[in-house]
This record gives structure tokens, sequence and C-alpha cells, in this order.
């Protein structure tokens, strides 16, 4: 009865009053006035209003179909029989959407038109056979039924070349399959028909396109709608393209620009309010015609309709070698294999090898790149001309630049003089620069004793020979890896043949090396270069040098170990090699995003030595409003922000390095990416296509802007990325297509399901989310370099610390306080309150643990303060648990598993470590908890893929982006006006950027805190002073400092620091900080370590000496400042946090390049917005 009395939506009258015109009585008391009979005059017209409200909503996706005309040939579907069968269309019905049909039982019925389809079997005889196309072929038979359409399409091609036929060109115009084949199937044979595509002679048959579109009936039909409408839509567009294209193939037309521009102005003569720019817009041959035609082509030779022109070139060649054949089949363009023939038994006249050797100059390249022996494919390397031939193409890699080190050699003569007689220390390197004032020696020991001698102002690298200890060579081992003297021509090869043998010795190989011949340095008379058993001889030793140089950037070699900064040198300063971050691609260990295959294949594909610079983009929604009050959620926004990851540690993490690109509603998001994000990726696309011009002493340069990866939480690069944004899909992973029931026990990743850009593609066309889960397109697609499929980024601080550290921590501590009730919460949080922090860890101290938290299996703490709990946690009941606890292996297993994710650098041992303590783990945890694996576990398991692609984990965590939030929160909260918030936060940033460029500094300072100046020299008589350079009596009068401030590292008296030295573990406290010329040490005392606890994690010491013995410079030390703790037991122990590594500082240079891209980039911002405003009007 309450039912009946109680109000309908929308209409707010009950069911009893509309029935009644009162409501109805019941046990609850009520007036009598309200059980009186009335009459409601507005019914009517609510009901009309509910019913508009409901129409609303599903007009979202309705659409009404195309009307249909008298006599159209239609299919009805029978609902019996789920079955379509042919009809005929007599007249529409009064009713709305109703059509008066005649069946094929010649009965007439009524049907809706949801119920009837055009058919396209309309008049097929032999006239419309004739006229009858590959690409009509497509889309009357669809592709479930691929064998039927393939063999009635070589059935058909032949039947037209049996019959004398001219095959016409095809149209893309999209319609519905007929499910009815019998007429097609009574054409079903089996002649096989391959249609060959002849590589291309005179191109007799001129394109006429009227005539060629009034042969296709589909030509027919874009002829009319033009005629109707005056303009060419999409489909129509696509349509003569195609045809044009099939016109090309089928008339074994060789395609050139010339035929493109002639194309294009036919599209142009027959269809006047076409742009010509469409179909081809550059001498690049972009455009509709050239994608087409190269679309095509791809698609015949897949469906073996047409074969290969490199295939039909082979067929003329028998008498040559299987090598030979494999070479002649990657040939293209103008690279012929009559060229590379030629140049294999031929080395005169030069004119013609120089021609024939520019021709075969992409072949070359992917001999180098390839696991081929270059000398033994190009015989003619091993020949006097080879010098010359490699200049050529040292040319055509770097134009102009061959001759630079000639033109600036006597400048540099003349500069780097006085530097060698100030800071050369070395006696030998002393003496031999006495030798250029000499009158008796000639130009080219001069020339030689400036180059070798670059070795004493670089310090060589540390270098590490198989097992054995890394070692540092000298200044001499140096000079000899650069350039080696020698007496006699004779003893050219014995020099050789120990160098080899030594070499093998180390698992390492003979790179080229510059030989220098004379009775002794003051006279130098033959110079040599030498390579894989082959000796160059060159005119001098600039020559030599010169030569040397070019050979390691043609075949794609590494610099010496010994010598390498002196080649880096040179690579800088003579040649001006504009690829800023060909140092990072040459390193053997993955050490930050540019040492990732991602990068390196963007860079190879299309910026080859061109000067670019990685940036990244992340995106996250935050709220601005109280996220507990009446208005949270309206006002909540989305950030995209753009950070660059080559920046030094010191500025990478400062909050003003992370600029702000776009900013959008979070609710305009559902209206599509490309709406919200179109005008910044068209704006990066840009920046990566045409670069920005800068000026750096008064030369132009052209810098390039690459996206790197798009970065943020799973959410936010689901969203963005265009997958499924729920984690309880079927296939929520962007990495890999596992479904989520194998996911909740996977442990090693399944590399036979991880996704391709095939696959993206297929899988987006196919637009079943359930199936796929993909939603929509990434946006960010539009950007040449950028692809979805190997954007699969991950963010350590989501994953772990905000992930699987709360549901683990939850699930161990529960065990170890109630069921093996080692240790109670009060215990743990006493222990936790009045543990011996350091310094650094104060900020992030947690507040105490409660039972509520351990149920919820969420802990009450931050990123940062999670991070510090799970560190310490074994030095605050490590003590009071079981040492051979499988709940705390677990434990101890989940601290590991972080710490190698903070690794600065990766090779493929530690790869290896990292992906057996991920299986190891989950492993344990799934035996120990019987729990299904979370789907942040899951993304856990690509972590070595993800290294391997992009670099270090640390490099893609988004911690500092997120506080990026509290910007915008702290310039909105003090304006009232909420009107438009996107213009106001986005003209705070402007102007917060503004000042931040004006203020900038472009050399960077230590910030240290001044003291008093002490004599520390009776305090350090016992400190040995040999590993370092140092003057002990500079500490007669030195300034001692309380703290210093390095690299976003802050060092304090009393602190502990950690030097690794071939894998063992030194520990100092700091007694003094001083700085001296220019540098500052660490005057320290050392710490004798007893053992390294396993079941701590921990180092167990002894108290530091009582005197100071070690002074240590902060470059050597390898890991964060720790304290010393006192343990229950009164033990003392330390325990490290994850390693430094070693840090890329970019020259000015680069840095000017950045100050350039953000005035740049920045300057379009408010563009941005006022774009994302009118599309979305907000």
């Amino acid at each position: 009865m309450q039912y009946r009395n109680s109000p309908l939506k929308h209409i707010n009258y009950s069911p009893a009053q509309l029935l009644m015109g009162r409501i109805c009585k019941t046990k609850v008391p009520i007036s009598a006035d309200l059980l009186k009979p009335k009459v409601y005059d507005d019914v009517q017209e609510k009901l009309g209003q509910r019913q508009n409200y409901n129409k609303t909503y599903y007009d979202h996706n309705a659409r009404n179909l195309k009307p249909l005309m008298p006599n159209d040939n239609v299919v009805v579907y029978d609902h019996a029989s789920n079955q379509w069968n042919p009809g005929k269309v007599i007249e529409p019905h009064s009713s709305p959407r109703s059509y008066i049909i005649r069946n094929n039982s010649n009965n007439v019925i009524r049907r809706n038109r949801v119920d009837l389809k055009k058919s396209l079997n309309e008049h097929i005889d032999i006239e419309v056979l004739k006229e009858l196309t590959v690409t009509d072929i497509d889309n009357l038979i669809p592709l479930e039924k691929f064998g039927v359409r393939i063999k009635f399409r070589q059935q058909l091609f032949a039947w037209k070349r049996d019959n004398g036929y001219v095959t016409p060109l095809a149209s893309t115009v999209s319609v519905s399959a007929d499910p009815s084949f019998n007429a097609i199937e009574n054409w079903l044979n089996t002649v096989p028909v391959v249609l060959d595509e002849v590589t291309g002679s005179e191109n007799c048959v001129k394109l006429d396109l009227l005539s060629l579109m009034k042969s296709s009936v589909t030509g027919k039909v874009t002829i009319h709608n033009y005629n109707t409408h005056k303009t060419l839509s999409v489909n129509d567009r696509n349509t003569v393209s195609t045809l044009i294209a099939e016109f090309w193939l089928n008339n074994n037309i060789k395609v050139s620009h010339k035929e493109y521009e002639t194309a294009a102005n036919q599209i142009k003569i027959n269809f006047p309010s076409e742009d010509e720019k469409t179909y081809l817009n550059s001498k690049k041959q972009r455009g509709k015609l050239a994608e087409k035609y190269y679309s095509l082509c791809k698609k015949y030779r897949q469906q073996g309709l047409i074969k290969s022109r490199y295939n039909l070139k082979r067929k003329a060649v028998d008498d040559i070698s299987s090598s030979t054949s494999e070479y002649n089949d990657d040939l293209e363009g103008g690279e012929s294999f009559g060229d590379y023939e030629w140049l294999r038994y031929n080395t005169a006249p030069p004119n013609l090898v120089y021609e024939k050797w520019g021709r075969t100059f992409r072949q070359r390249k992917k001999d180098i790149a390839g696991d081929v022996n270059i000398f033994e494919r190009w015989p003619i390397l091993k020949q006097e001309i080879a010098v010359s031939l490699i200049e050529l193409d040292f040319n055509k890699i770097y134009p102009d630049k061959n001759t630079l080190l000639f033109a600036k050699w006597d400048q540099f003569a003349i500069k780097i003089k006085p530097i060698y007689l100030r800071d050369i220390k070395d006696k030998r390197c002393k003496l031999l620069l006495d030798y250029l004032e000499s009158p008796t020696v000639n130009e080219d020991s001069k020339h030689y004793i400036l180059c070798i001698n670059l070795n004493a102002l670089f310090i060589p690298h540390i270098i590490k020979k198989g097992k054995e200890k890394p070692y540092r060579p000298s200044i001499l081992d140096a000079q000899n890896s650069f350039a080696v003297h020698v007496t006699d021509k004779t003893y050219v090869q014995t020099y050789i043949e120990k160098r080899k043998t030594e070499l093998e010795s180390q698992n390492r190989t003979f790179q080229p090396t510059i030989i220098v011949v004379g009775d002794s340095i003051h006279n130098l008379v033959s110079f040599y270069v030498y390579i894989n058993d082959v000796l160059y001889e060159c005119s001098s030793f600039l020559k030599a040098v010169s030569t040397t140089f070019q050979i390691y950037h043609v075949f794609n070699l590494k610099y010496p170990s010994e010598c390498m900064q002196v080649w880096q040198f040179f690579e800088n300063y003579f040649y001006e090699l504009p690829n800023l971050t060909k140092i990072i691609n040459n390193q053997s260990e993955i050490t930050n995003i540019c040492s990732g295959s991602v990068w390196k294949n963007k860079i190879d594909l299309k910026f080859d030595n061109k000067c670019v610079i990685p940036y990244l983009v992340y995106q996250d929604d935050f709220e601005i409003n109280n996220p507990l009050g009446s208005k949270s959620g309206v006002q909540k926004l989305s950030a995209v922000y753009i950070t660059f990851p080559l920046l030094n540690s010191e500025d990478i993490s400062k909050l003003n390095n992370i600029f702000v690109a776009c900013l959008t509603r979070s609710s305009s998001l559902e209206f599509g990416l490309a709406k919200n994000f179109g005008p910044l990726c068209s704006l990066l696309k840009n920046l990566e296509e045409n670069g920005i011009q800068i000026t750096i002493n008064s030369k132009p340069k052209r810098v390039y802007l690459i996206l790197s990866a798009l970065v943020g939480d799973n959410l936010g690069l689901n969203t963005i990325m265009g997958f499924t944004r729920s984690f309880s899909a079927n296939f929520f992973c962007r990495i890999c297509r596992s479904h989520k029931d194998e996911m909740k026990k996977q442990t090693v990743e399944n590399k036979l399901v991880l996704r391709t850009a095939e696959d993206y593609w297929q899988h987006l066309f196919q637009n079943d989310v359930s199936q796929t889960g993909i939603k929509e397109m990434c946006v960010f697609n539009a950007i040449p370099s950028f692809r979805a499929a190997d954007n699969i980024s991950v963010d350590i601080m989501h994953d772990i610390f905000e992930g699987i550290c709360h549901v683990e921590l939850c699930q161990i501590l529960n065990c170890f306080v109630y069921d093996k009730k080692y240790f109670t919460l009060s215990i743990l949080n006493n222990r936790k309150a009045n543990f011996q922090y350091h310094r650094s860890d104060y900020g992030n101290k947690s507040v105490s643990i409660t039972v509520k938290n351990l149920n919820s299996n969420k802990l009450k703490m931050s990123a940062s303060e999670m991070q510090c709990f799970l560190h310490h946690l074994p030095l605050l009941v490590g003590e009071l648990v079981p040492v051979k606890d499988p709940v705390w292996a677990c434990l101890l297993l989940l601290i590991k598993l972080t710490n190698l994710c903070f690794l600065p650098s990766y090779n493929e041992n530690t790869l290896n470590k990292l992906q057996n303590t991920i299986k190891n783990h989950h492993e344990l945890y799934l035996d120990l908890f019987q729990k299904e694996l979370t789907p942040k576990h899951h993304f856990v398991v690509h972590y070595p893929n993800v290294i391997r692609k992009l670099g270090p984990l640390k490099g893609l965590w988004v911690m500092r982006q997120e506080a990026k939030h509290k910007q915008a929160k702290l310039y909105l909260n003090n304006i009232a006006c909420r009107k438009n918030v996107l213009m106001s936060a986005a003209i705070k940033w402007q102007f917060n950027l503004a000042g931040h460029l004006h203020s900038l500094q472009m050399k960077y300072q230590t910030d240290l805190l001044m003291g008093e100046y002490f004599d520390l020299s009776e305090k350090v008589f016992n400190v040995n002073f040999d590993s370092i350079e140092f003057n002990s009596n500079l500490l007669k009068n030195v300034l001692c400092c309380s703290k210093v401030h390095v690299c976003n590292t802050k060092y304090q008296l009393n602190d502990v620091v950690a030097i690794n030295s071939n894998g063992l573990i030194s520990l100092y406290s700091i007694d003094f900080i001083i700085w001296v010329e220019g540098n500052y040490y660490f005057l320290t005392k050392s710490i004798q370590i007893k053992r390294y606890d396993k079941h701590l994690l921990s180092f167990i010491v002894e108290k530091p000496t009582s005197n100071i013995d070690t002074i240590l410079m902060c470059n050597k030390i390898m890991y964060p400042p720790t304290n010393v703790v006192t343990l229950y037991d009164k033990s003392m122990a330390i325990k490290l946090k994850h390693s430094f590594g070693f840090q890329l500082n970019l020259v000015l240079k680069l840095f000017l390049f950045f100050v350039s891209y953000l005035k740049k980039i920045n300057s379009y911002i408010l563009i941005v917005f006022l774009f994302i405003k009118c599309s979305l009007n907000i």
C-alpha cells in the first residue's frame, strides 16, 4: 500500500493518485483532505517530459538508418529461422520507420527498418562482372569468408584475361555485406592466377582520371556525389586515390614524384573544390595517393597477387653465389646490384669507383648494423683507395665535417699550450712539451705530442678485465692506445701481434690504432692506421687522426677505453657532432632512458646524427577543492607535465624544472582524448618534425624534441593511452595480453603475449574492449616517433610503496602479531616512535599502526613514509623474529626487490637477478598466504622488460610530478572565483615560469655553510695521502664547514658514509668537512665492520676509531649518508640505502637547449588552453 502511495520519478504523483485521483488510506494517520479525490491536469505533460528524458539518454548511441526507396532490393531478417531472405521494397508504410516488402515467397509483409538491409546482389550479370574489381570484391565478400574472396578474385582475373577485358579500378565505398553468395559461388574454380609487379620501365600508359572513374561503378558513384554536394567526402577521396593507385599497379607504371603530381593536378581539374595538398603535400611524397599506393602494394604482396620487384631481379642473375643473392635481395632505390658486383672486382678508375660507392651507401650501412664482416663483404676496403672511400661515407653521415680538424688545428695548438704548461704534472709529458720549442722537431712530431698529451689532461676511465679486479690505466697506456710510436716499419707487425695477444687475454678487441714510425719522436716520417689486419698509410699525422676518427663513426665502433675521453674531445671540439646522446647510447650498461632499446630505435629510425633531446609526458588528475567537502569532484582537473630525464640529479627533482604543458577538466575526458590533448599533440609533433632553431656562439643550431615515454600511475597511463580504466577487466594490462585469471598466479613474464605494434592496431580495429583491453586510440600516436605498444612505462611508487607493500605488510604483521605472536602492535609502535632515525628520515616517520589498518590491508602511510618504514623494519623487530622464519623471508625478498628497483644502472646480470627475485617473492607470497596476486603484482613482473626498453625505473617514477599538483592548489586556494580555474591556473603558472627563467643561473654552486679557519695538520698526521692528490700543507689554515649540500644530498658532521671499492664496502664517520682549492674533503674515522647480518640486512660494526685516518672526496661516496643505530642487545648496526650511481651532468650547450625549448613551448600553453576551451566549451 505504501508503494502505491509513493510518488513516481519525474511525475511526482503516486500510482494511486493517477488511478483514483487520491492517495490510499493506510495505517499511518493522515489528513482527511488528502483522501478527497482531485483531478490532476498536468499528468500528460509530465509523462511527456519523462519520455523525453529517457529519449535523451537513448539517443546518445542511437542513429537513424538510411531510408529505402521503392523497388530497392533488400534482405529481410526472419526471426523464426534467424536468417536473411531476399525481398523488394514496395512503398513506405505510414508507421514510423516501417516499409511494405514483397518477400521471395511473393507475400506482402510489413517490416521495421532495423530488420531490413539494402542488398548488394543487384543485377549481377556479365556486364557487371566486367566492371568488378579487387576493392568491389573486398566490399562484397566479408573477411569472414576470406577463402571465398581469394578464390573468386583469382577466377575473375583469369576470366577477364582469357576474354581480353581490361581490369578497371576499384573504389573503397564502405557497404554492408550481403549474406547471399549464390551468384558468387558459381564462379569458384581452382585456376591459380598471380600478377607480377614489374619493376617499371617507360610509362607509356597515361592517366585519364575522368575516363578511369567512368569505367568503374564506384567511380560513377563518386562523380554523382560530387555533382550533388559540390565536395568529396572522406570515402570519396579514398575511392579516387584507390582508383589511381590500382591504375598504376595494373599498368605496371613506375611511380615517381612526377606521377603523383600529374594525378594530383587531374584531381584538381576534375574536382575544383579539392586541395592538391590532400593528395600530395611535399617532395617527400606524402598524402593520400602515396598512402593508398604503398598500402595496396603491401596488401597484394601479402596475398600473393603480386611478386616483389627484387625477386624478379634475382631471376635474371644465374651466375652469382648464394651470399650475393641474399645481398641483392636487400638493395633498394638507386643502389643497384650491378654497382655492388662491380666494386667487388674493380678499384679503378677512381671517379667511377666514387660514383658507385656513393650509390651503395645505404646497403653498407645495413651491413655495418648487422652481423656482417664488412671487410669480407666489401673487399675494396683492403685497398689503398679505402681511405678516400671511408671519407666519402663519413661526409655522407656528417656533411661538411670531414675538414674541420685541419681548419681548427692551428687555433687549437695556440690555445692548448698554456693549458698544458699549467695543468700537466706528469714528468714524461712535461719533457715532451719541451720538444715543441725545438727547431729540430718536424711539424708532424709536434702534432703527435700535442695529441697524446691530451691523455694527461683527461683521467682515463676504470677498465674491467673479465673477472679480474678493475684498474685505472696509466697515462702512458692511454697514450699508446691513442697512437703508438715504433722506430722502424719492420716493428709494426711485431707490435700488432703483441697487442693482439695482450687484448685477447683480457677478452677485448683490437680497436683502430694510429701507428707512427720514426727513429725518434723528433723525426716522425711515416703514419699508419691499423684496423682488422689492414694497414692504411696516411700522408701526415693529422690525416691519420682524421682517418681513425672517421673509421670509428663510419663502422660504428666504440672508442678504446684507455683514451675514450680524448676521442670524445675530438668529437665535440673539432667535429662538433650534433648528437649529444651518442655517448650515452654507446654505454654497455643501462644507465638512463637513452640506454633503452626504445630510444635507440627512435634515433636509428629518423634522428641519426641530429641533435635530439628526450622528454617525458606525465598526466594525472588532482582535486583543488576539499576532498571531504560538498564540492569534492566538481573542480577536479587533469594536468599534463613535461620533464627532461637527462637533467642531473640536483635539478631533475626541482619543481621548477617540471613544466606544465596542458590543463583540462577531468569531466571533459569523457568527450574523448583527441579533443582534450589533440592540440598539445600537434605542438609536440611540430617540435619533433621541425625542431627549434637556436643560436650558440653565433652559430645556428636546430634541436629536435623527442617524446621518450608517457609516465604516470596505472590509471593515468591506461586513460591517456586509451586502454580500459577498469582493473577488473579481462585484459587490463597495457604491456601484455594475459587474461586476468592468469595474472592472479603469474610470477614470470609471458613473452608470447606481449603487446606489439601490429597487435595494437589489429585490436584497435577489432573495437572490442572486453577482448582486447583497448578502448580507443592513443592520441599521442599522432607524434611520428611514438608508438603506444612501446610505451610500457611503470611507476614503482604506485606499484610498490602504494600497492603491494600495503597488502603484504598487513599480511606479514598480522601473522607476526596475532598468529605467531612474536610481538604486539604496541611494541612495534613504541619502537617505531623511539627509533634512532637519520635526520633525512625525520619527515618520513609514520603514525601508529592500528588493528583497523591491518584488517583493511591499508596502512596509513604515504609513499615516502612506507619507503622509510620498510627500510627500517628489520632493525625495528628483527631480533624478535626467528632466523629461518618463512614469513620473514618473504619480507626480506620484498626489501631486496625494492632495492633492486632503485639501482642506478643495470646489466644482464642484475636484470636476471631482478627477474629471479620477483619470481621467488611472488611464489613465496602465493604459498604462504594463499592469496591471489593483485594487478600491481602483475605490473612488477614486467619490470625487467621495462628496464631493457626504457631504462632504470628510478627515471620513470612520478613522485616529484605529483608534488607539482601542490603548486596549483596553492595558486587556486587564494582565488575566490572558480568561474574559469583553468585559465587562472595557467596564468599563475606562466608568471611563475617567467620568473624562474628570468632568475635562472647557468652555473651551479655548492651550497655550504661557512665556518672558521683551523690548523688541522696535527690531527691528520697518521693519514695516508697516497690514494688521493692532496697537499697536507694546506691543512695548516683550512676552512671548516659544519654541513655541505651537494647534488641534493646534505652531509653533516658525524654522518656515516660508505665507499664501494671493488665490491668491498668501507664505512667512515665524518669528523671534519673542509674546503680546499675549490674542492671539499671529508676528514673521517674508519668504522670496523664485524659482519654483515643477512637477517637484519645491516652491517654489525664497532665504534669508530679515535683518530682521523682517512680523507675522502665527495665524488667517491656511493651511498646516501646514514647513522649508527644501537640495537636492543647493545650492538651497533648500520643499514645502507640504495646507491647513488653515476649521474650524467650535461654540458652547458644542452642546458641552453632546454632553456630555449622551454621558452618556446610555454609560449603556446595558453593557446592550448584556448583550443580546449573552444572545443569543449569549458
